[in-house]
């Protein structure tokens, strides 16, 4: 490219066959070794007087804009000499005054004295050619090189060349273009004397580069955590599609974060791709072409995920692991001791109550996915058990039904109703208080999903019901949401993180749901992240997140340990 570059400065560019300098007669190199000589004759076996006889290195590179040629010009008799020539291989090249050329290819030059020829001049030939470009480029330059020689030629802006006024013999050819990223084609070609030659197939020249992408920017949206990248669109034709790579700064390995291509220029890296609270991350992007080819890098950028939540206060700790919790409308707390084997109540601000034991086993692995304590509007509490039923006490704790489900549940209160989910049947069912008469409310899928999980169930105040649930085993491959209205129609259905563990409405149209690792997520009805956080305190794993409060921006999070934690954000404000 550096040689290509020289070209353009150079006022000589024609579109046919271009000479190089004006001979130097009798030109001698300082460092050459060797006396060469010999006879020049024309085709009448007649000596060529005042020929032209050229010493070019055969890979001398016309368009290179130095001269290392060493030449001389015949005497009457046709003879010349060169008293000192560098050793070395050489195309001998003579021309005559009428035009008549010879070519002796690759002369290597070893000896203190070495004899040429005789050499006789014939009348020359050309050729002609046709070059394209795949994919073309209107603006392009291309050159047609015979290496060895002084001569060259540039494709007209058809594609078009002509050599011409060429010796009888073959010749290594170079053909090239300045458009970057394009092969070029080294080949043979051979001249015939007093003929001129037409190429029979078009020379293509095919892209084989990418372009580095150009005009990369970064925004990092704070409170969904997520990193939106946008860039130029390259004016290339090979580009098919685009690979975003992340590093973290204390890391020296750049990984793929797109598993599918990105064929548009803006990309949106967030908790799918384990962004993590805290860290660093540089970002480039790369041109990929259709055979997974990819191009140079761009720019690097960086990105801190960071959070505008803190943490409030640590409302309660009970020092025992939480089973579930709920608040009733005044915003009391109803925690489940899983050790204790009670339910323990403290107000808003977190000041004990009062507690109750409760017989028998209350918890088992189930919990972790499900809510198994709720309080409906009349403040009749409902506690499920491993033993396949639910408990209903009064606010003081006198128990009141035992309910039978026959079934392990997690559930929530709807309307005058309760709602339980049969792990065993994938249904849901519903409970009216009072009489506790079952009825088959929701089945969410056909029978022709051979596998899937419902985890968790939650309910709005308008009556829109959330279910969380995974296709394929528990922790299975997708984990999604789907939000029911009152007259249990679909609104939407959206995936979410693989180890979401629980979810609750804390509004109309608002939805919490929290991941084993602590991961804090809120979405609205149509499936939209809001926002997110990593609400893990002193490495404890968040299980339940039971409430999220409207009141001063305050984010409720329930931990294994016994800790209940408030989060506050200022800038967000929480629907109330």
């Amino acid at each position: 490219m550096k040689k290509l570059m020289a070209l353009f400065s150079s006022c000589f560019f024609l579109f046919s066959c271009s000479e190089s300098p004006t001979d130097t007669s009798g030109g001698v190199s300082e460092t050459g070794n060797a006396f060469v000589y010999g006879h020049v004759y024309n085709a009448d076996h007649t000596p060529a007087s005042g020929a032209h006889v050229r010493f070019v290195p055969v890979s001398y590179n016309p368009t290179s804009g130095t001269t290392p040629i060493d030449s001389v010009v015949t005497n009457s008799q046709g003879y010349f000499s060169l008293a000192a020539l560098d050793n070395g291989t050489y195309n001998v090249l003579c021309s005559g005054i009428d035009g008549a050329a010879s070519l002796h290819a690759a002369l290597k030059i070893a000896a203190d004295t070495q004899a040429v020829g005789p050499e006789t001049l014939q009348a020359p030939g050309s050729m002609r050619g046709v070059i394209k470009l795949d994919p073309p480029v209107d603006s392009a330059l291309i050159f047609v090189i015979l290496l060895g020689t002084n001569t060259y030629a540039m494709a007209d802006s058809t594609g078009r060349f002509v050599l011409s006024g060429l010796a009888k013999g073959e010749y290594e050819a170079l053909v090239l273009t300045t458009e970057a990223g394009y092969n070029r084609a080294d080949t043979v070609w051979t001249f015939l004397s007093g003929i001129e030659t037409s190429l029979n197939d078009t020379i293509v020249l095919n892209f084989f580069s990418l372009p580095s992408v150009s005009g990369l920017t970064l925004d990092y949206d704070s409170l969904r955590q997520i990193v939106h990248l946008v860039w130029n669109k390259p004016i290339n034709p090979y580009v098919r599609s685009y690979n975003i790579y992340r590093r973290n700064v204390d890391s020296s390995t750049a990984h793929l974060v797109n598993t599918t291509p990105i064929v548009d220029t803006f990309f949106a890296d967030g908790w799918e791709t384990h962004l993590t609270q805290g860290n660093n991350y540089l970002y480039h992007v790369l041109c990929v072409d259709s055979a997974n080819h990819e191009g140079g890098y761009s720019i690097q950028l960086l990105a801190s995920v960071t959070t505008p939540f803190i943490i409030l206060d640590t409302v309660i700790d009970i020092g025992d692991t939480i089973a579930a919790m709920d608040r009733d409308a005044f915003g009391n707390y109803y925690i489940v001791s899983l050790k204790e084997s009670k339910i323990m109540v403290y107000d808003s601000l977190g000041v004990f109550k009062r507690e109750w034991s409760v017989s028998g086993s209350i918890g088992g692995n189930f919990h972790d996915f499900a809510k198994i304590i709720c309080i409906d509007k009349s403040f009749n509490i409902f506690l499920a058990r491993t033993n396949e039923e639910i408990l209903v006490y009064d606010t003081i704790g006198n128990l009141g039904n035992t309910l039978q489900t026959n079934f392990f549940c997690g559930m929530d209160t709807y309307e005058s109703s309760l709602l339980a989910i049969d792990w065993d049947t994938r249904s849901i069912y519903k409970f009216t208080v009072g009489t506790f008469i079952r009825d088959t409310f929701i089945i969410p899928f056909t029978n022709d999903i051979a596998s899937y999980t419902l985890f968790s169930i939650t309910c709005s105040q308008a009556g829109n019901i959330f279910l969380l649930y995974s296709l394929g085993s528990p922790l299975g491959n997708t984990t999604s949401v789907r939000i029911y209205n009152s007259d249990k129609q679909i609104i939407t259905n959206f995936q979410v993180h693989r180890k979401a563990g629980n979810i609750s409405a804390y509004s109309d149209n608002q939805l919490l749901l929290t991941t084993r690792d602590g991961q804090v997520y809120s979405y609205s009805n149509n499936g939209e992240l809001l926002f997110r956080f990593n609400g893990m305190i002193d490495n404890s794993a968040a299980t339940e997140l039971i409430l999220g409060t409207a009141e001063n921006n305050k984010v409720i999070l329930e931990f294994t340990d016994g800790k209940i934690i408030t989060y506050w954000s200022a800038p967000y404000h929480l629907n109330s």
